[in-house]
């Protein structure tokens, strides 16, 4: 295991760390919400507030690919969360890769993160909790990252 991934890991289990607030850190969420919610600033309302189309919001399509996540700098995807992985892939494109460098079938990808690593020896990191399915394995990134 690589010193960046033990580092990383050790962020999310480390009581000391967790205690300590984080410095030069922002967060940010991307969601697969049904973006004909809007709000609309001037009427100070929402507008097709009820929508319920969540599994529709992407980015956009590249290659047949659904873009969902895109981010340039650096960082670390802390968290990935499914209400209900089924078909496709999850695709990780690292650093301005034109080929993604991690590929899982999606629900495979919280089942059993590589051929070889399976999450079930990291409960704490692969959750499934209330009829969702959680991965708290970290993926760091230097110059950017696009998932689809």
């Amino acid at each position: 295991m690589s010193k960046e991934l033990t580092d990383l890991i050790s962020r999310l289990t480390s009581m000391k760390h967790l205690a300590q607030p984080p410095k030069n850190e922002r967060a940010g969420t991307f969601s697969s919400y049904d973006r004909s919610s809007v709000y609309q600033p001037e009427t100070d309302c929402y507008q097709n507030w009820g929508a319920n189309e969540d599994g529709t919001g992407i980015i956009r399509t590249e290659n047949e690919e659904e873009v969902v996540v895109e981010l340039s700098g650096s960082g670390v995807i802390w968290r990935v969360w499914s209400a209900k992985p089924e078909k496709g892939a999850i695709n990780f494109y690292f650093d301005g890769e034109t080929e993604a460098s991690y590929s899982r079938p999606f629900k495979q990808f919280f089942e059993q993160l590589t051929d070889d690593v399976s999450p079930a020896g990291f409960p704490s990191l692969a959750p499934k909790l209330s009829g969702g399915y959680n991965s708290y394995i970290p993926f760091a990134f230097h110059d950017g990252i696009k998932i689809t």
